[in-house]
């Protein structure tokens, strides 16, 4: 990983912290290997962009059009793998799910694998939020997105697996 952050020295050094915490919890729980020295020669380097709000603002309406800062969006940063750059406008939730990103896109690169959209942000929402226990480790907590799957739920919202697992990335992201 290379950063490139705009955020003070302190809170940059915390962030990265946390995101070493996130990647060992991930080997052992989630990508077992995904720390191995020897595969991660072989990984692709990704470049962290850690923008400013301005400069995340411009950057969000350049890659997804000016209608990204309007009414109920969620954009809040971006993995591109094919780039490999990843783009968070927080050190906290956006940024441990696009760190996820890249740790799943290796996972499925050396398993010779792709995973549809709503697997790939399914994982990376679960490590949004989380507390700590008292080992120091990673527990997953309840997030917005699960308050919001209870509304749907009770709304009868929710898509069938069936038909979840025939969308498209568009179908899915509502591009």
């Amino acid at each position: 990983l290379v950063y490139l952050s705009a955020f003070p020295e302190h809170s940059f050094a915390a962030a990265r912290e946390e995101v070493t915490r996130l990647a060992r919890w991930a080997d052992a729980k989630v990508f077992p290997g995904i720390l191995d020295p020897a595969q991660n020669a072989e990984d692709s380097w990704v470049v962290v962009v850690l923008p400013a709000r301005e400069d995340f603002s411009r950057w969000a309406v350049a890659q997804f059009g000016p209608d990204v800062l309007k009414g109920l969006s969620t954009v809040g940063g971006s993995y591109s793998h094919d780039d490999k750059r990843l783009v968070a406008q927080d050190l906290g939730p956006t940024l441990r799910h696009e760190f996820f990103h890249v740790l799943h896109w290796r996972s499925c690169a050396r398993l010779k694998q792709r995973h549809p959209a709503w697997i790939q942000e399914g994982l990376c929402s679960l490590v949004e939020d989380y507390d700590l226990t008292p080992d120091g480790s990673l527990a997953p907590t309840p997030s917005w997105r699960t308050n919001t799957v209870k509304r749907m739920d009770q709304a009868g919202l929710l898509f069938p697996l069936r038909k979840l697992a025939g969308k498209t990335r568009q179908d899915f992201q509502g591009e």
